[in-house]
């Protein structure tokens, strides 16, 4: 039996050279993901986290954004039904701002190009332009119902009551139609066997069970063949599959892979999650491109060793969690998320690296365990509880918005035990920021919030940074339940620091001045607990009447019909308020007149003017 195999398994290794082949490395999860040693005098670890570039001085990027408005829910911001906000660009650049290589992000599709290896139609691996062809090499595979016809059959291809399972590496065409019917990949798995590639061509893909299954194989790559729509979905009930050793397992997804799985090609995809997860690979997924919707129950796409998109558009509606790795992530192209859990979380890393992100959720928007990296992506945070979080904040570049009911962005974590290694669990313990570069507007609403928070340190190097508090955020001071607390009443009248801001708490404890700018030492725009420091390149502006830190204070009047800053950098604050904090660039503060300025809008539609 062994001796008439060799000639499908050779035919097999042919064929198998129409899947893409790509490389990836992963950062080693035993790394410890947060080091144990401080620098006294920055505050910031001296260790660099493994696979993650070490943070400088790096600036915004070379492009400005231009004048289309994005939807937001943000109050006071007019709304749009655009799922990704629209926006042009510039040459220009701040004077006064170093500057990053880092270029405005757009729509991201990418291909890789392996020029080694060609299908046997000649096709250049890899090239996505090939998917919309049915090559007369690839084993076709028709759905009907519960079952499939095969064609080309290469005899690695088992058509069973409900399922069909793929044994060999090689390329595999899947249209049709199916009401309860599973593809199952099982291949050798041995290195270097080659990819296993799934063309889905207009196939509408369901089951009872995962619809794809991935139990063993090198790599799997899953094909959108270009011009066509395919849809997968799976059943609400426990998806229950034995595994090699005779044992059972559960497939978590719609699409499950044990192994490696990339997603690309150009073509739609709609994934269905009635049991748990829409997308998930045990090791590394990554997605080049495509136009992919999901709707899950649980997280919409996990990869568990990492996560890198890097291109597509996807469209998100979780009951769970949107992108989640135990690892890294890594964030390129167009994505909208619509989650009831956090939208991206990490066990590890984020990088934020391109593309055009649209978060809305009650939960927190981007939560990484050891560190979160703003690179250049242009990211929307609609609305969150806490729109940041993380051990370490580094923001190096891109364009941001951030509305949050709680902490804007927020450092925090660490390990509770200073000697543990590993990645250990996230506690409130430290935390630190360093914004070095691109745009950022955040704010928050409601009492005792923070805009921005760090649990450590916050330096600001670089880049724009624009702080409000919008609305009556602290119109009750420390009220709880409707009463004041300890009989007292903090904030006064709520005239801000420019006001009869003093009042007590408790009957005793004195807090901020009856005039100019002291500290009310419980959060609102800037909250740290080793303090914030800014370097003259930086921009700073922030708008509410209440802060922990002090840079640079004025009390100015201001209202949401004008601009307020210097003549290097103005904004339009969205309420109206008595102080205004600035500093680095901005030497002084007053209402300014923006003829002759250079407008930048933030993805929320709010608008920042500078020279």
């Amino acid at each position: 039996m062994r001796l008439k195999k060799l000639p499908v398994i050779a035919a097999s290794a042919a064929l198998c050279f129409v899947a893409c082949s790509e490389s990836s490395s992963v950062t080693d999860p035993n790394t410890p993901a947060i080091p144990n040693i401080e620098d006294p005098t920055s505050g910031l670890p001296t260790e660099e986290i493994p696979g993650a570039e070490n943070p400088g001085a790096e600036n915004p990027g070379e492009v400005t954004p231009g004048t289309e408005t994005p939807g937001n829910e943000n109050p006071g911001v007019s709304s749009s039904s655009n799922m990704i906000p629209g926006i042009s660009s510039s040459s220009n650049v701040i004077p006064g701002i170093s500057s990053s290589s880092n270029v405005f992000p757009g729509m991201v599709s990418s291909s890789s190009v392996n020029p080694g290896n060609t299908n046997p139609g000649g096709n250049t691996l890899g090239d996505d332009d090939s998917d919309e062809d049915q090559a007369v090499s690839h084993v076709m595979m028709k759905l009907a119902g519960t079952t499939a016809t095969v064609e080309n059959n290469n005899g690695c291809v088992t058509v069973a009551e409900k399922s069909a399972t793929i044994t060999c590496p090689g390329a595999y065409d899947i249209s049709g139609e199916s009401s309860d019917f599973q593809v199952v990949v099982n291949t050798p798995g041995t290195k270097d066997e080659g990819n296993t590639g799934i063309y889905l061509n207009n196939a509408t893909l369901k089951s009872q069970n995962a619809a794809i299954l991935v139990k063993n194989a090198d790599k799997t790559v899953l094909h959108l063949v270009k011009g066509t729509t395919n849809v997968v979905e799976d059943g609400n009930g426990n998806h229950l599959y034995q595994k090699a050793d005779g044992t059972q397992d559960t497939a978590k997804a719609v699409i499950y892979a044990k192994d490696d799985l990339n997603i690309k090609g150009t073509g739609k995809l709609t994934v269905k999650a009635n049991f748990m997860n829409g997308i998930q690979s045990s090791n590394d997924l990554k997605i080049k491109n495509g136009e992919i919707t999901i709707v899950s129950k649980e997280t919409a796409i996990k990869g568990k060793e990492s996560l890198e998109i890097s291109g597509g558009n996807i469209d998100i509606k979780s009951s769970g969690k949107g992108l989640m790795s135990d690892t890294t992530i890594s964030v390129g192209g167009n994505i909208k998320l619509e989650t009831e859990d956090d939208a991206i979380h990490s066990n590890y890393t984020v990088t934020m690296d391109s593309g055009v992100v649209s978060i809305s959720t009650p939960k927190k928007g981007i939560h990484a365990d050891s560190s979160l990296y703003l690179k250049g992506s242009t990211v929307n945070i609609i609305t969150a509880k806490e729109g940041l979080e993380s051990y370490r904040i580094f923001a190096e570049g891109g364009i941001t918005s951030t509305f949050a009911t709680d902490d804007g962005w927020n450092a925090a974590g660490g390990p509770k035990d200073p000697n543990a290694g590993g990645m250990s669990a996230f506690s409130e313990s430290g935390g630190h920021m360093v914004i070095s570069g691109g745009y950022h507007y955040i704010s928050a609403k409601g009492n005792m919030i923070d805009v921005l928070d760090a649990n450590g340190t916050a330096k600001h190097t670089g880049g724009v940074l624009i702080l409000e508090i919008t609305g009556e955020s602290y119109e009750n001071g420390m009220n709880f339940g409707g009463g004041n607390m300890g009989g007292g009443n903090w904030g006064g009248n709520n005239g801000g620091w420019g006001g009869n801001q003093g009042g007590n708490w408790g009957g005793g404890m004195s807090f901020g001045s009856s005039g100019g700018c002291s500290s009310n030492m419980a959060g609102g725009l800037i909250d740290t607990d080793s303090g914030y420091e800014i370097s003259d390149g930086a921009v700073l502006l922030a708008f509410g009447n209440y802060s922990t830190d002090i840079p640079e204070c004025s009390t100015v009047e201001y209202t949401s019909d004008n601009f307020y800053g210097s003549d290097a950098a103005a904004f339009k604050p969205q309420y109206k308020g008595s102080t205004i904090l600035y500093g680095g660039v901005v030497k002084s503060v007053s209402q300014v007149q923006t003829t002759g300025m250079k407008e930048l809008k933030f993805p929320n539609g709010l608008v920042y003017m500078y020279k």
